[in-house]
């Protein structure tokens, strides 16, 4: 792949140049080269199969989380399957954007696989284009170019991409620039369209990745307070809106996962952050510093050579503040980010990860590594802007570009990949053996009365009902994965285990009738069971919102409706300027 990589950089160059010869006058259309410039390094994902079991453990969840879809579940929250179809509040915990993006891809055709594999090129490419439209409102041409491939090739985007796999952080860099866009339009002129298309961001990255949003939040909210440091506290508030108003309307996701962290095993995977070393964050061991991944599958997480020169120019730029360079007032807060960020990726910074509040389950500090390359493609840009000299500007663009895409090229694709096809089919029969123990399943949000000690739940499950006492015969009725519903002739009193694992939500009707479960048996631990008495009875268990679940529900729905109206109302005026023409003429009557 080393070798296509550099072919296609080789022929990216020369269709440059060739244009450039044919077409002396015609401007470069700068966000057409950050796209086409954006599916290079996506190359590797047309070859066929898998990269390490990981597109199949995404794309097993995206099944189960299309499945809970078509059972008519808008926002699924029960994975039916895992543990061998015991299932558990999964998609509670998960993000919920990237399965989104599969479901649709699923929708007109394409495997999971492939459609996971598709969400993986699609964002990449997509995230060059939100942070170019942020970009090209703050930055020159050439600065926003500049800037925006920072962004692109940025190591840490790869390491998720080919060699984590994690399509969520992957799909939330889509979100994180439009943030900010909106929040530098609001900072300059208030517009309920730039407050509600912000708010709409941020739901969207919450819902990618919470532990990446609330990185962003926090960096999010001290800009904004940088930017109407001077202002009133009208202007404040108006420029926070984008915030608030997007913690309102995700807050259906974020609510229920803060009250219902107690029900599952979540705090046995958030007890200590893992720290990446200073030297890994500089110079990765392996192939003299260019490869991200080492022979055994370890993974280094650098901050890359390009980001370390530009906090370097940027500090003699703060310090001297020589004839080179005319200083920039957004310099000095990009630099404080980043060194402030550098330090929370160190284990220095331990023991504020330990007391500080929701930062304890990013589980891993270097999650903070997608808030840097922001921080530096953003700093990037406003350097290049800074440069008085037009023969330094140059120098700095080219330099700067060339090692960000050279220094990344070996990343580009996993280096193991295994050509077999995984269908639709075969993936039916992946998610239900994920192990409830070990990163191939999702065992935070294993329920807190299941024995995680144990690798899987009973492997061999006969049927959805067994009858521990008793006689009784049954029927099923109806299946899917929040909605179970049996016929049942009980000769004697019965003791009914219905194999799913409890967890709040789960109720049980009688004959129409509420009735208790027990969940706490030694033998089954967390499996649901009731008794029944002698007669014919239909048994309906059915997964239900809780009380936090429907309050952050009804939030989320107000505030999007009234966010609906808002846009409704303000794309009305912008297409009838007469009739706001008319209106001031007859006020002023």
């Amino acid at each position: 792949m080393a070798v296509i990589n550099l072919l296609m950089i080789v022929a990216f160059i020369l269709g440059l140049t060739v244009y450039r010869f044919y077409f002396p006058q015609k401007k470069i259309n700068f966000l057409v080269l950050v796209i086409v410039l954006s599916f290079l390094p996506m190359v590797s994902h047309f070859r066929k199969g898998d990269y390490n079991s990981g597109l199949v453990q995404n794309a097993s969840f995206a099944s189960g989380f299309f499945s809970s879809l078509t059972d008519g579940n808008l926002v699924p929250r029960w994975a039916e399957r895992l543990d061998t179809h015991f299932g558990y509040p999964a998609f509670i915990f998960m993000y919920h954007t990237p399965f989104y993006m599969t479901s649709f891809m699923h929708i007109f055709g394409f495997n999971f696989v492939n459609s996971v594999k598709l969400v993986f090129i699609f964002s990449y490419v997509l995230s060059g284009i939100t942070f170019y439209l942020w970009a090209r409102k703050k930055f020159t041409s050439l600065g926003s170019l500049l800037s925006t491939i920072l962004y692109q090739f940025a190591p840490y985007r790869f390491i998720n991409i080919y060699f984590r796999l994690d399509i969520g952080e992957s799909v939330a860099f889509i979100f994180i620039p439009l943030v900010f866009m909106y929040i530098d339009q609001l900072s300059k002129r208030f517009s309920v369209k730039s407050m509600a298309l912000g708010a709409i961001s941020l739901w969207l990255l919450i819902i990618s990745h919470h532990a990446v949003a609330l990185a962003t939040v926090i960096l999010a909210c001290v800009y904004v307070l940088y930017l109407s440091w001077k202002k009133s506290l009208k202007v404040k508030v108006q420029n926070f809106s984008v915030i608030i108003i997007g913690l309102l309307l995700s807050s259906y996701y974020w609510f229920p996962i803060i009250v219902e962290s107690k029900y599952v095993h979540i705090r046995d995977f958030t007890q200590e952050i893992a720290f990446p070393t200073l030297q890994e964050l500089i110079f990765p061991p392996y192939r003299f510093g260019l490869l991200f991944q080492g022979h055994n599958g370890e993974i280094v997480l650098p901050i890359g050579y390009a980001g370390w020169m530009v906090f370097g120019i940027g500090l003699i730029v703060v310090i001297k503040k020589n004839l080179v360079q005319k200083y920039h007032p957004q310099t000095t807060y990009w630099l404080i980010a980043f060194t402030i960020t550098l330090f929370m990726l160190t284990k220095y910074s331990s023991f504020l990860w330990n007391v500080l509040p929701l930062i304890g389950k990013f589980q891993f500090s270097w999650r903070l590594l997608s808030i840097m390359a922001l921080i530096t493609a953003t700093l990037a840009g406003i350097i290049f802007d800074s440069t008085k000299s037009s023969k330094n500007k140059y120098l700095l663009l080219i330099s700067t570009l060339t090692i960000a895409v050279l220094s990344t090229i070996l990343n580009w694709g996993n280096r193991s990949s295994n050509p077999k096809i995984i269908s639709d089919a075969q993936l039916e029969q992946v998610l239900p053996i994920q192990s409830r123990i070990d990163y191939s399943g999702f065992p935070q949000a294993v329920p807190i009365w299941v024995n995680s000690e144990d690798r899987w739940g009973d492997l061999n499950v006969p049927t959805p009902i067994n009858i521990l006492s008793g006689k009784a015969d049954y029927s099923t009725i109806f299946r899917n994965s929040t909605l179970h519903e049996y016929n049942l002739n009980a000769q004697t009193p019965i003791l009914v285990q219905e194999n799913t694992y409890y967890y709040p939500g789960w109720k049980l009707w009688v004959d129409n009738n509420i009735s208790s479960i027990k969940y706490t048996d030694t033998t089954d631990p967390g499996v649901m069971e009731f008794d029944i008495n002698p007669g014919y009875h239909s048994i309906r268990l059915k997964f239900t919102n809780t009380p936090d679940r429907t309050i952050s529900l009804v939030i989320s729905i107000v505030t999007g409706t009234l966010v609906l109206i808002v846009l409704f109302k303000q794309s009305r005026n912008t297409l009838n300027p007469t009739k706001l023409k008319i209106g001031v003429s007859t006020n002023s009557t």
